[in-house]
C-alpha cells in the first residue's frame, strides 16, 4: 500500500511540476494559440461600414486544410470602419490559412463576403506578452444584389 502511495505522490509531483513550467513560474493549463486579424471595412463607395461582423475561421497547413475554428469572437467594426480581431486555435503552433467573413449590419444593403488566403503562424499564446502573427486585410463589400 505504501508503494502506491509513494507512486500516486510522484506521479502528482510531476504533474505540478510540468503545470508549474519547471522554473516556479505558472504554466498554462490549456494552452491557446493565435495571431492578430486587423484591418477596416468600407462598402463600394468608400464610406465606412460601422457595425460590421469580422470573423476567422483557421484551416491548418493550407486554405483546403482541416478547420479548427476559432476560439476569437466576431470583431465588430467601429466608426471608422475599423476591426481588430484575435484568431485563436487549442492546436499547436503551426501555419494557418484564415478564411474571413464579413457579415455587414442588417439593413445596410450590402452583402456578406469571404475572403480566404492569409496565411499567418499561429503562436503560442503563454507566456503572456508574446509576440503573435498578424496581418492586416482591408474588405470592401458591394452592394446587395
Amino acid at each position: 500500500m505504501k508503494t502506491i502511495r509513494v507512486l500516486v505522490v510522484s506521479i502528482a509531483e510531476v504533474i505540478a511540476s510540468a503545470c508549474s513550467g519547471f522554473g516556479g513560474e505558472p504554466g498554462c493549463d490549456l494552452c491557446t494559440t493565435s495571431a492578430i486579424v486587423y484591418g477596416s471595412v468600407h462598402g463600394a463607395t468608400g464610406a465606412p461600414v460601422s457595425g460590421a461582423s469580422v470573423t476567422a475561421d483557421i484551416r491548418i497547413d493550407s486554405c483546403q486544410g482541416m478547420s479548427v475554428g476559432s476560439l476569437g469572437g466576431p470583431s465588430i467594426a467601429d466608426a471608422l470602419g475599423v476591426y481588430h480581431l484575435r484568431a485563436r486555435s487549442l492546436s499547436a503552433p503551426a501555419a494557418a490559412c484564415l478564411l474571413l467573413t464579413v457579415q455587414p449590419p442588417t439593413g445596410s444593403g450590402l452583402r456578406a463576403i469571404v475572403d480566404t488566403g492569409h496565411v499567418v503562424r499561429l503562436q503560442a499564446d503563454w507566456p503572456s506578452g508574446a509576440v503573435l502573427d498578424s496581418v492586416r486585410v482591408d474588405f470592401v463589400i458591394p452592394p446587395a444584389a
